[in-house]
């Protein structure tokens, strides 16, 4: 009857809607993957960390809206992975320089002050 139609029709109009949420989310992601991108070329340690934290919030999302709320093991794009694994080495290493910046200007200050 008529109802089948009906519930047909809610389906797919519900169906249209995820597939928008999906798209954009997806737009979302791939931007904030330029910004990481464009982060790490230039060494700036801050946008690293804010991009880096909004592409893992938008993968996560991303993931619950591919899978219909299910739980399922993420599959990220194997860049998308890359990309974060390159971030987070960055991090560490330009964390690494700033400390040795650090220890050679503290040593510096008192071999100065050492007269």
């Amino acid at each position: 009857g008529r109802g089948v139609g009906e519930a047909e029709d809610a389906l797919l109009a519900e169906a249209e809607t995820q597939l928008k949420s999906i798209r954009r989310e997806r737009c979302q992601r791939e931007a904030a993957e330029r910004r990481l991108q464009l982060a790490l070329k230039a060494h700036d340690h801050g946008e690293i960390e804010r991009s880096l934290h909004q592409v893992r919030a938008l993968g996560h999302v991303f993931a619950e809206a591919s899978s219909g709320g299910v739980p399922m093991a993420r599959q990220e794009a194997p860049q998308s992975v890359r990309l974060v694994e390159a971030a987070t080495s960055m991090l560490r290493q330009i964390g690494e320089s700033n400390a040795k910046k650090k220890q050679v200007t503290t040593a510096l200050m008192d071999w100065l002050h050492s007269d």
